[in-house]
């Protein structure tokens, strides 16, 4: 899903702006959890402030930070690249999780984390390779 929303995205980055195109995905996206808290019968308020301050890091730094970065490269980005630079935000997460909140890591997630860092270091090796016709004699 997420590389078909890319490869979309580039398309439609090449002629809108960035402030454009995330309003437009920021607030599909704001449209579909409001329904789907309606379906559901989620209540919308009633949080404790903790529960607001991080609903509002959460919006900030992942989503305006994070994802807006993404959105911003895809203009000039290949799709593949990235998807590949998506798949590291659960590692570097689950890095951070350990080191700033202590949360246990099981080997299981290092398993994973450690195949996801090793298929990135294949994808960088293998799209920066020079061509042959390229190389020096």
């Amino acid at each position: 899903m997420v590389t078909g929303y890319f490869l979309l995205g580039q398309n439609v980055r090449k002629r809108a702006p960035l402030a454009t195109y995330t309003f437009i995905v920021y607030g599909i996206s704001s449209i579909t959890l409001i329904v789907y808290n309606l379906i559901l019968q989620q209540p919308f308020f009633g949080y404790d402030l903790d529960h607001w301050l991080v609903f509002l890091a959460l919006a900030i730094i992942p989503t305006f930070l994070g994802h807006s970065l993404f959105n911003w490269a895809i203009r000039w980005v290949s799709t593949s690249t990235i998807t590949m630079g998506m798949l590291f935000e659960p590692v570097g997460a689950s890095i951070l999780a350990y080191f700033i909140l202590g949360e246990y890591v099981t080997w299981f997630q290092v398993l994973g984390g450690s195949i996801v860092i090793f298929g990135m270091i294949l994808f960088i090796l293998s799209t920066s390779r020079v061509p042959a016709s390229t190389m020096e004699e």
